[in-house]
């Protein structure tokens, strides 16, 4: 998603200007967003432009414990400030510092380019950990049977290396009350 800013450019410092988002849908890298909606509010700094988004979309992922497909709500609040690398009056370059992000920095045509820093900004806004359900079951490590569909035949073969611990509650209570 590109947005060109020229004439933001030439605006007197503090100058504000909003912008509505409304994208059916949009592609961040190997992930689709879907109905992205919401504003941009532009702020003329000193050096360049102060970009604050509050926006909301649809994500689409994997429950992390049975693995079906789920879309899940996503809210996306930020701001940068993006730089200049060409004066808006006259198209003369300007000095950029060697620190500064590349994706933060307005091209030579004045386009900003959206896509990589939403997308960034969206893997910080994802869940830790995506669940279809609060209460999930997920798959039976044996043979895979979705859990939340129905229990399976085979039988989860216990761990023989925890026999030792498994009456060590009860002996420690025993112990406690005595």
């Amino acid at each position: 998603m590109r947005i060109n800013v020229q004439q933001m450019l030439q605006e007197p410092v503090g100058t504000r200007t909003r912008m509505e988002l409304q994208v059916p849908r949009l592609r961040l890298g190997d992930e689709d967003v879907r109905d992205l909606m919401g504003c941009v509010d532009f702020l003329r700094s000193a050096r360049g432009l102060l970009m604050q988004i509050a926006a909301a979309a649809t994500g689409h992922g994997h429950c992390s414990r049975c693995l079906e497909e789920i879309d899940y709500p996503l809210r996306l609040s930020f701001e940068d400030e993006y730089l200049p690398t060409a004066d808006a009056a006259t198209g003369a370059p300007l000095p950029v510092s060697e620190d500064e992000d590349e994706s933060l920095l307005i091209d030579a045509s004045f386009d900003i380019n959206l896509d990589e820093v939403l997308r960034q900004y969206k893997l910080l806004a994802d869940p830790l950990k995506l669940l279809c359900q609060p209460d999930c079951h997920g798959l039976c490590p044996v043979c895979g049977q979705n859990w939340n569909k129905g229990e399976c035949e085979c039988q989860a073969e216990a761990d023989t290396r925890w026999d030792a611990l498994s009456g060590l509650q009860s002996r420690l209570r025993r112990e406690e009350r005595s």
